[in-house]
Parts: C-alpha cells; sequence; structure tokens
C-alpha cells in the first residue's frame, strides 16, 4: 500500500467523484473510478499523503472539474496550452490536491 490509508480513496481527475485503489503496490498503487477513469499514483518520490485525499471541498471539487474542462475533455495537452492557460493550471492543480490550503495553516 504505496499511498497509505490516506490514499485509499482519491479524487477521480475527469469527474471530481471517488476513485477507489484497486491495486496495493510497493511504489505505485491503482485506482478506479464509476466514471471508467483509472489511474497508477507512484507515491515513492512525495511519500504517501499526511491528511485523507477524500472527501474533497467543494473547492476542490471545482478546481478538478476546471481542469478537466481546459485538459481531458477538451484532449488538449498541457503543452497546446497558453501561458496564461498554463499559469491557471498550476493553480487549479494547488487547489485540487489541497496543497495551497496547507501553505496557508502553516
Amino acid at each position: 500500500m504505496a499511498g497509505g490509508p490516506n490514499a485509499a480513496i482519491i479524487p477521480c481527475r475527469h469527474c471530481a467523484g471517488p476513485a477507489r485503489r484497486t491495486h496495493d503496490g510497493l511504489e505505485t498503487d491503482w485506482y478506479e473510478c464509476a466514471c471508467g477513469w483509472k489511474m497508477g499514483i507512484d507515491w515513492e518520490h512525495g511519500g504517501p499523503p499526511k491528511r485523507p485525499l477524500w472527501p474533497i471541498t467543494d473547492r476542490q471539487r471545482r478546481a478538478i472539474e476546471a481542469i478537466a474542462l481546459m485538459t481531458d475533455r477538451d484532449r488538449r495537452s498541457i503543452a497546446d496550452l497558453s501561458d496564461a492557460e498554463r499559469t491557471e493550471l498550476r493553480g487549479l492543480y494547488r487547489i485540487a490536491d489541497g496543497s495551497e490550503d496547507e501553505e496557508r495553516a502553516s
């Protein structure tokens, strides 16, 4: 269980619903959402999350939905985005993963 107990359920990057861990690995855990999204996350570099990743806040849900609109749903890669869109995307990722809230708390 590379991500530990706080990563048993993560937010889906396509629908913002819960994606459940389907396989525990030594470095990588695999997840699947009811919407069909599947993904592996390598926890080796950053380590397991210090807080539960689910449930998410409304603000995180809106950020994830905005990220999906900017990238996945339009089938655009990050390389196709303008500088302004990349800056916005970085901010949305910080909201989506909760790192912006952690920075404010410290």
